[in-house]
């Protein structure tokens, strides 16, 4: 009998710190915020790697606009990128 895996999926913004003060670094940073919980297995096919990459690091990126919107219903748009993570 098949398990059924959940996938948790972020919506994540890369944000870049402009240095305030020179010699000082400041790192840039991203919040996320959860869209929602799909199957696994509601992923497509076409993206076997991306589901590998997903198994055995637990939590993958997603930078595919046609991935995010057959997961998310849209495009991302500039500095955006789709976290997946298993529970």
């Amino acid at each position: 009998m098949n398990e059924i895996i959940y996938v948790n999926v972020y919506l994540c913004k890369y944000r870049k710190v402009v240095n305030p003060v020179s010699r000082h670094v400041i790192a840039s940073y991203s919040t996320c915020n959860k869209m929602s919980k799909i199957r696994l297995d509601t992923i497509p096919l076409a993206y076997n790697e991306i589901i590998s990459f997903l198994k055995r690091d637990l939590e993958v990126d997603i930078v595919d606009d046609e991935l995010a919107l057959r997961i998310i219903g849209r495009r991302l748009s500039e500095n955006e990128y789709l976290k997946l993570s298993l529970d």
